[in-house]
């Protein structure tokens, strides 16, 4: 069985594309270990070792997916991936990745994009729980009515099969996907979804 995410076929059943970043920390032991290298996930790729040390934490999401034969090569946390993917980057908790794709370093989605049909771009229109705001408007003892920000960030970063993702790569934050077979030139800027040529 598979699951189909805009357009994209992955082999792991029960994904969901969700802006929800909902994770839970865990601690890392012998047990957590030897879950991983039971599993067949990896962490260093040339030997049979693990970077993740005893005390240490992993952030994982808390409706993950991942395949046996993945690799996390950097970072400490997790996202859903397929068999044979690998990643030199720590991306976003509701990333889904597909099979047989490679992901460079510094590979990264933007933190969030801001209205810009406003009197100001400011956080201060859309986000009243921003500390600053608060005390300054408690101290003028004024109000502001915050209307929230139409654009939609936080958006998942959805990777389809044997995708190459290149060095230094910046997602948009409202979430893109890129399709089965497409390549990321490193450097690049990605805004919208990207799809292999036919």
């Amino acid at each position: 069985m598979t699951t189909i995410i805009n357009g994209v076929e992955f082999f792991q059943e029960n994904l969901t594309a969700t802006r929800s970043h909902a994770n839970q920390l865990l601690t890392v032991n012998s047990n957590f270990n030897q879950f991983l290298a039971k599993k067949h996930i990896y962490s260093v790729p040339r030997k049979k070792a693990t970077r993740f040390k005893d005390g240490s934490f992993v952030r994982v999401p808390k409706s993950v997916q991942i395949e046996e034969y993945s690799m996390f090569l950097m970072g400490y946390g997790f996202f859903s991936m397929g068999a044979f993917s690998s990643s030199n980057s720590v991306l976003p908790v509701n990333s889904i990745v597909g099979r047989y794709s490679s992901i460079a370093v510094r590979v990264s989605r933007m933190l969030g994009s801001h209205p810009i049909d406003r009197f100001t771009t400011s956080m201060l229109t859309y986000d009243p729980r921003v500390q600053a705001f608060q005390e300054y408007l408690e101290s003028e003892d004024k109000t502001f009515g915050n209307v929230p920000n139409p654009v939609l960030n936080g958006g998942p970063l959805v990777i389809g099969n044997d995708v190459w993702i290149g060095q230094d790569v910046l997602f948009t934050p409202t979430g893109v996907t890129v399709g089965d077979g497409a390549v990321v030139a490193g450097g690049a800027t990605v805004t919208k979804d990207v799809h292999l040529m036919q």
